[in-house]
């Protein structure tokens, strides 16, 4: 990671957390310069997929959210962008300016290394930098991540006739924002909270998707914001089927039905994977225990319910919205 002269203290900060992890060489990217000079220098014999995410404190964690959480959410959410895209992780950059102290860091780091060994990524380098403990001055945390892509999945290449699929439950982090500020968490929130501080993307079908999905996108924004994205971009319209939508049962448990569908269709912070794929290979998608919720169709671009009506009908808007 690059430091200043200025602050003495953050070589030591890089070399107690943030070296000396282990690596996993799981891809055609080798690094031919580490972290520890002014550039990481590497080399590739394939196409490489980059991606960069910030989070931002009380915007998408609060001050008051535990560090060990907060380290593996910042590597996960970034990981689901390499996933939909069907590339395999390599590396990744860490860019954190922040105002904890080093207990805060300590627990911070080794989230985030838990999430490198779940995902098989390298940190490779990147930036620290302490900022004046304000109120005007949170944290931001903001990670790269670069994966080896040779089947890059695109928005733009639905067909007509595809199934559309999602790999796994939807709503539980978007109902666990909720519950980020209650004190007292029974073991089914808590399951809640888990999906939102240690989002899972499915890291182990990325390669199979990449060769059998013809669009996809991960589950950020919302199920029905992030759908519209591939419909807009492939110019077709989507009808899924409200009953199909998979849902917990902590989620299930904890919320009335139209409150548990809301928070699936248009929660966000799910980081599974929406993709469309050609129903010949419907037994694939049972072998992976993917869900079919729907289907792409020619006409305008809009997305229907079981009932064709538009889903602009039900909810004022379809995800969440960053602006």
């Amino acid at each position: 990671m690059s430091n200043s002269p200025n602050q003495s203290g953050e070589y030591d900060l890089i070399a107690r957390y943030f070296q000396n992890w282990p690596k996993y060489s799981n891809t055609q990217i080798k690094t031919i310069v580490p972290n520890g000079d002014d550039c990481l220098v590497i080399q590739s014999s394939c196409p490489i997929a980059i991606s960069v995410d910030s989070i931002v404190e009380n915007v998408h964690f609060l001050t008051s959210s535990p560090a060990h959480g907060v380290g593996y959410r910042a590597l996960a959410t970034a990981v689901s962008d390499l996933v939909a895209m069907g590339a395999t992780p390599s590396f990744f950059t860490l860019a954190l300016t922040f105002n904890k102290d080093e207990a805060w860091l300590k627990l911070f780091s080794e989230g985030l290394k838990q999430a490198a060994n779940d995902f098989k990524i390298d940190l490779q380098g990147g930036d620290t930098t302490r900022c004046k403990k304000t109120s005007k001055n949170t944290s931001v945390i903001t990670v790269q991540v670069h994966g080896e892509c040779l089947n890059p999945i695109k928005r733009s290449t639905a067909k007509v006739g595809d199934l559309i699929c999602v790999t796994g439950n939807l709503g539980d982090a978007a109902a666990a924002v909720l519950l980020l500020e209650t004190e007292h968490i029974n073991a089914i929130q808590q399951t809640l909270l888990n999906a939102f501080y240690y989002p899972k993307p499915p890291i182990h079908l990325s390669k199979q998707l990449s060769t059998k999905a013809h669009s996809a996108i991960d589950i950020s924004d919302g199920l029905l914001a992030d759908l519209m994205h591939i419909c807009k971009k492939s110019q077709l319209q989507a009808k899924i089927d409200r009953t199909k939508i998979p849902l917990s049962v902590a989620l299930k448990q904890t919320n009335t039905a139209a409150q548990a569908l809301t928070f699936a269709l248009t929660g966000g912070d799910d980081y599974q994977v929406c993709f469309t794929i050609d129903r010949s290979q419907l037994d694939w998608i049972k072998q992976n225990n993917i869900f079919v919720i729907g289907e792409m169709f020619n006409g305008v671009v809009d997305i229907l319910d079981e009932h064709n009506q538009s889903f602009t009908k039900h909810y004022a808007t379809l995800g969440y919205q960053h602006f």
